[in-house]
């Protein structure tokens, strides 16, 4: 194997658009996703040794937001992308389109963490708002929060699954396990 070094570079128009990488997916093509603290998305294909950059911005087609959190995909040609700064899009790769996505209940477009469980659900962790289950067949949302379940808190940092389909929750206020089978959210106590 061999070692590469991806960096911004002002005169190359193939390099990264920000160094401070703030999150990282290897798709199912073996392409690798750059989310950027200041800079967008960047797509880094081994094959073409060449990145291509989708930029912030507030028209049609342009990515909500520049601090890039998490991507998750959801098919070869899906990929979601929650920023901490312009809320959840959508990235068509069929087209090349970004859509900003907006869900109800939603309270917050500050996007920590994300992730899709093996049931198509969509889960969502925002700063200020809570956890989010969106289904991406039904489009079905619920948001839980300090309100409506046990959480502590709606800062949700952190967002995991086990084999079982189970979903793993941190909060600076602690751990949660939400239980598909029960759709129960519960806190993880010291025995």
């Amino acid at each position: 194997g061999h070692t590469e070094s991806l960096s911004q570079d002002y005169a190359n128009p193939f390099s990264l658009s920000d160094n401070a990488v703030y999150s990282i997916l290897c798709d199912n093509d073996d392409n690798v996703w750059i989310g950027t603290y200041f800079g967008g998305v960047n797509l880094y294909s081994s094959a073409s040794a060449r990145i291509k950059y989708y930029a912030p911005g507030n028209q049609p087609g342009q990515l909500g937001g520049k601090a890039v959190r998490q991507m998750a995909e959801d098919s070869p040609q899906r990929l979601w992308i929650a920023t901490e700064d312009g809320g959840l899009n959508l990235l068509d790769r069929t087209s090349d389109n970004i859509s900003r996505v907006n869900i109800s209940g939603m309270s917050s477009d500050n996007i920590h963490s994300l992730i899709i469980d093996n049931h198509r659900n969509l889960w969502i962790g925002t700063f200020m708002g809570g956890l989010t289950r969106y289904n991406l067949d039904t489009h079905d949302a619920y948001t839980y929060d300090r309100h409506n379940s046990p959480l502590a808190e709606n800062n949700i940092f952190a967002l995991c699954t086990d084999r079982d389909s189970d979903l793993w929750i941190g909060t600076t206020k602690g751990l949660y396990h939400y239980d598909n089978a029960s759709q129960q959210i519960e806190p993880i106590h010291k025995q």
